[in-house]
């Protein structure tokens, strides 16, 4: 599911940003955190509720996008020492 791979490859980041320096206060933080961390979980649920997609492509969607942010993530890393 494209919806799937889009909860994870992008709004899970974010939410991992805006939990740990996002530059916002923390209540703004954890604010912003929830409810990215909440359309990683509606948006797949949505898709199965609506009977869209099987649990089979939803699950494949969310560890494609998964895998796609470790991935991501590890040649930022190696790219640029300073990411942590």
């Amino acid at each position: 599911s494209g919806h799937a791979v889009t909860a994870a490859a992008f709004y899970a980041p974010l939410a991992v940003a805006a939990w740990r320096d996002g530059g916002l206060s923390r209540g703004a933080a954890v604010a912003t955190a929830a409810t990215l961390a909440a359309c990683v979980a509606g948006i797949p649920w949505s898709r199965l509720a609506l009977g869209a997609h099987y649990a089979t492509d939803v699950a494949g969607g969310l560890l494609f996008g998964m895998g796609w942010t470790f991935a991501t993530i590890a040649l930022a890393r190696s790219a640029v020492p300073w990411i942590a």
